[in-house]
């Protein structure tokens, strides 16, 4: 029987948009872990539709299925660690951001990353895939210990609060043909209410936080599959693949068949 695989896949942060700097900057969820460590330059990231800068020795991680975006400038250099999801990985049910800023923190952190990063290189080793979860649960124990000291001096404003429910509701429903005004009812607050909130929070009115996250899934259907694009525009929830094909264009410059051809 072969060795298992640990699910931790250690990338340079370039990998990320290397294909397309949308996979970045689209708003978008993952399947994975991710976890985030930038050396050099700075940046933004919206996680939850909060936008936040990041600097030099920035540590960001993601629980898998949150939505997040990053604007990532060329001088920006840094680790992502995706990490498949693991009844043996025990890592936070919340996204956090921690600049280090304290020496004696940054070479405790830097010390468990490296750690890891070891392991993850030790493939065909006995015990190697649960040695690479452990070595990222410590990781994830010692990202909350800083997170929870940082709570308890800065809480969220209410606008941040509702843009972070906002935008975890069109996570779970922006395949469904909703629209701002439909979510925003939900939440119990006028669409007006709504866009301030998410311009104030995350830089970008509500309706465009829902369309980015569609245009996101559709460009990765239109490159991952050869599904019809009448398939792809009804899976989305658009109402015909006229429809589609104009929000598309809009949104891209292409037109979904024009964007698959080029990739």
């Amino acid at each position: 029987m072969s060795e298992e695989t640990s699910g931790i896949q250690i990338v340079s942060i370039a990998n990320i948009s290397a294909s397309g700097r949308w996979r970045a900057e689209l708003l978008h969820s993952k399947d994975q872990h991710l976890l985030l460590w930038f050396t050099k330059g700075q940046g933004q990231v919206s996680i939850n539709g909060n936008r936040q800068v990041f600097g030099p020795n920035t540590v960001v991680y993601i629980p898998a299925g949150t939505p997040h975006s990053f604007e990532l400038k060329p001088s920006v250099f840094g680790t992502a660690v995706l990490m498949d999801v693991h009844p043996q990985l025990e890592m936070p049910p919340h996204p956090i951001l921690y600049r280090v800023r304290d020496l004696l923190l940054h070479g405790e952190f830097v010390g468990l990353f490296e750690a890891m990063q070891r392991e993850v290189k030790r493939q065909g080793v006995q015990g190697q895939a649960r040695a690479c979860r452990l070595h990222a649960g410590i990781l994830g124990v010692w990202l909350d210990r800083q997170h929870n000291v940082l709570s308890e001096r800065h809480g969220a404003s209410a606008a941040e609060i509702l843009t972070g429910r906002y935008v975890k509701l069109l996570e779970a429903k922006y395949t469904s043909g909703t629209t701002v005004a439909g979510l925003a009812k939900e939440l119990g607050v006028t669409p007006t209410h709504l866009s301030r909130a998410c311009r104030s929070v995350a830089g970008v009115p509500a309706h465009q936080l829902l369309s980015d996250r569609i245009i996101y899934a559709a460009r990765q259907r239109l490159e991952g599959d050869g599904a019809p694009i009448k398939s792809i525009a009804n899976d989305l929830g658009f109402s015909s693949a006229a429809y589609f094909t104009r929000a598309f264009q809009k949104a891209t410059g292409h037109t979904p068949s024009a964007f698959r051809l080029k990739h």
